[in-house]
Formats: structure tokens, C-alpha cells, sequence
């Protein structure tokens, strides 16, 4: 142990004895609790019990000297700290942090541990003398909306001593979707209802010279959605200064028509600049609610027996509003199933009744049983129609 090792070890030690002192004053009462004299005994074992406290205080002070010593022989922040690492347009962003054996022995590394399997880590150099220096390289893997990733790297020697160091590392992917939003949800609309909403998107470049990327085009797979870029923002410098960003905002406008339900069409953003092109992906979506009540609203036959005889359900169709309408014609995509008959019903509703045949099922089956009406703002509406066909007697058992 060095010499300032044993000028701290005695430091503790009187701390420990000066604790055991302090313990002992306040064990050792001249009273009882009665306000008595106590007896000879019952001084000694005061005394005993403080002498007892100033030994234990002693000790402890040595003990946590000596482990004190000993991990300080360890250097606790063996990689040394470096600032973040930033990639534009990259998807797997790549750093090198500087490392250095700060002991007084050799240390041979036996293991490299990344703390997910996004990244991966290496070292140049497995061994270093005392006073040498390597590098820590590592590799992150980015989601496509960039943002900032912590990656933990353990670096395991050979006697089993361990250091760890955090990588972090931001990422800006060319065109990047404001607070990361992919999904253009209208939520719930109804029939023929028109509207429309702005999506954000910010468009980077690496360098403090370079312009960032223009749209292109914006597309959609759907005639019901139009979209087009509505106006460009100032060009910017990022604040880490790792290159310039711009937005750009794109009005995408949305007519709800089609069958009642929730809807979803893809979009892509196409981009180019200085030695940059690209597209995005995102998805725009909505729910078209129906103007019709349809009561069962969904058609479960159960198990049918294959053998069985035809038979007949009936749904009853109303307008949610009351208005009057009129079923024009109707088209069945599971086999053994039909629509026979169209009945006017009360205040203005139609019954359809469906014909069944056990025969024709397939072994499962859910299809859909889609009716035209008069009406111009929902022309369709679906009945769901599902169960299973079972093999077995003719027993009519549904």
C-alpha cells in the first residue's frame, strides 16, 4: 500500500475510533432511567459495551480503507467519454471511441458485449499496455425515422474485470416524418364526407453547405385521396450543426366513399437532391360510417350439417336516418348461399331473406353478401355471412 493509502487508512481509523467514543458517551449514563445511582456491575458493563463499540469502529475503518485501496487500483472509467455521433441519410450510423489503459498492468480483452442486437462493436486492438490506446468501433443500426439510439458496450478482460461505455447516436434520415407520424388517420367520416389534413415532414442534408432535398411527387392509391406539397419552410442549420434541414408540408385531402368500414391507402413520398433521391412509405387511413342498420348485423350460421335441408334466414335493412330507399340487386360470394327474396318492410326498412344450402358450404367459410342501393352517397353495404359446414345425417340440426 502506498504511503497516501496509509495516511487515509489512519484517517479512517480515527474516524472509527472518534464514532466508537461518541457511542460509548452516549451509552454510558451516569443515571438509570429511575434517576438511581447504578451499581458497580452496571458500570462495568457500560464500560465494556463502549470499549466493544470503539474496537468494532476501528475495525470497520480498516477493513473499508483496505477495499477502498484496492478498487481504486481499478480505474473506473477506463473508455473515455465521447460526444454523440450523428449520421444524415445513413441507416446504420458508425462511430470510433478512443480508449486507454489508464493502469499500471497489461489488459488483454476477452469479450465484446453490445447491449442490443441493433449494434455491433469492436475493438482494434484486444491487448493494451499500460499508457496505450485503442479504438472502440461501433456500428448502430437506425430505425427509418431517425431519432436517438443508446447503445451500451461491455468490455470483458481476460481475469474477468469489466468496463462499460454508452455510445449515442442521432440519426436524420433524409425525409423524416414530423413526431414520427406514418399514419394519416381521419378517424371517422361519414359517407361522401370531404376533408383534409397537413402532414409535416422535415428534409436533411449532411453539411453545413449543402441544400436539403425537394419533393418530387406525392402519391396515393387511391383517386379518393389527393395529395400535394403545399409550401417549403426556411433552410436551417440542425442544432448540433451536423448538416441543414428544411420542412415541408403536405396537404393530403380525402373524399370518404365505398362500402361502410375502416379504409386504408398507401402513400409514398418521392424526394431528390445533390447526389440524393429517395421515397417514403406512409399510409393514410379512415372509417366510412354506414347509413344503414342491419338487424342481425352479421349472418353466423354455426355449424351446419352437410346432409341438412336448405333453409332460410332473414335480415331486416333500415335507413339510420329513416329515409327511404330501395335494394337494386345483390351479389353472394359464398357458394351455397343466395339472396330469393326482397320485401319492403315497415317505415320505409327491406327485408332480405337468404336461402341456404347445406351442400354447397364450403368447411368454413365467411363471405360477404353485398347489396346496391338507390342511394348515391353509399351505393354499398356488406352482410358478413360465416359458420362451418360438419359432416353428418341429414338431421335438419343447424
Amino acid at each position: 500500500m502506498s504511503r497516501g493509502g496509509e495516511d487515509t487508512a489512519l484517517g479512517d481509523v480515527r474516524v472509527g475510533l472518534d464514532c466508537g467514543i461518541v457511542l460509548c458517551l452516549l451509552l454510558v449514563r451516569p443515571r438509570s432511567a429511575r434517576g438511581e445511582v447504578p451499581g458497580r456491575s452496571a458500570k462495568v458493563r457500560w464500560l465494556l459495551l463502549g470499549a466493544g463499540a470503539i474496537a468494532l469502529g476501528g475495525v470497520v475503518g480498516v477493513l473499508y480503507t483496505v477495499a477502498g485501496e484496492t478498487f481504486s487500483e481499478v480505474p473506473q472509467q477506463f473508455v473515455h467519454a465521447a460526444p454523440p455521433v450523428f449520421g444524415i441519410g445513413d441507416m446504420v450510423v458508425k462511430c470510433s471511441v478512443p480508449i486507454r489503459n489508464d493502469g499500471d498492468a497489461p489488459v488483454r480483452f476477452s469479450h465484446i458485449r453490445p447491449s442490443c442486437g441493433c449494434s455491433r462493436a469492436r475493438l482494434r486492438q484486444m491487448e493494451l499496455a499500460p499508457g496505450e490506446e485503442t479504438f472502440l468501433e461501433v456500428e448502430v443500426q437506425m430505425t427509418w425515422d431517425g431519432g436517438k439510439r443508446r447503445v451500451g458496450c461491455v468490455l470483458e478482460a481476460a481475469d474477468g474485470r469489466q468496463w462499460s461505455h454508452v455510445v449515442e447516436t442521432v440519426a436524420y434520415p433524409y425525409l423524416q416524418f414530423a413526431d414520427r407520424l406514418e399514419n394519416v388517420a381521419f378517424g371517422e367520416l361519414d359517407p361522401g364526407q370531404r376533408t383534409e389534413r397537413v402532414l409535416r415532414v422535415w428534409l436533411h442534408a449532411p453539411g453545413l453547405n449543402s441544400a436539403p432535398p425537394t419533393i418530387i411527387s406525392v402519391e396515393s392509391g387511391d383517386p379518393a385521396v389527393v395529395c400535394r406539397v403545399e409550401r417549403y419552410g426556411p433552410v436551417e442549420v440542425l442544432p448540433d450543426r451536423s448538416g441543414t434541414r428544411r420542412a415541408a408540408e403536405v396537404r393530403v385531402r380525402v373524399a370518404a366513399s365505398g362500402e361502410s368500414g375502416p379504409h386504408a391507402v398507401p402513400g409514398c413520398v418521392r424526394f431528390a437532391g445533390e447526389g440524393i433521391s429517395g421515397e417514403r412509405s406512409f399510409t393514410i387511413s379512415w372509417v366510412v360510417r354506414s347509413r344503414y342498420e342491419l338487424y342481425p348485423r352479421r349472418v353466423h350460421l354455426g355449424s351446419v350439417a352437410k346432409h341438412a335441408s336448405p333453409f332460410r334466414r332473414r335480415v331486416l335493412i333500415r335507413r339510420a336516418d329513416g329515409g327511404a330507399f330501395r335494394l337494386v340487386s345483390a351479389r353472394e360470394d359464398v357458394p351455397g348461399v343466395r339472396v330469393c327474396a326482397v320485401e319492403p318492410g315497415a317505415r320505409g326498412s327491406s327485408v332480405i331473406t337468404l336461402e341456404v344450402s347445406p351442400g354447397l358450404l364450403p368447411e368454413v367459410f365467411c363471405g360477404k353478401v353485398v347489396l346496391r342501393t338507390d342511394d348515391p352517397l353509399q351505393p354499398e353495404l356488406s352482410l358478413v355471412v360465416s359458420g362451418r359446414r360438419r359432416s353428418g345425417e341429414a338431421s335438419g340440426e343447424l
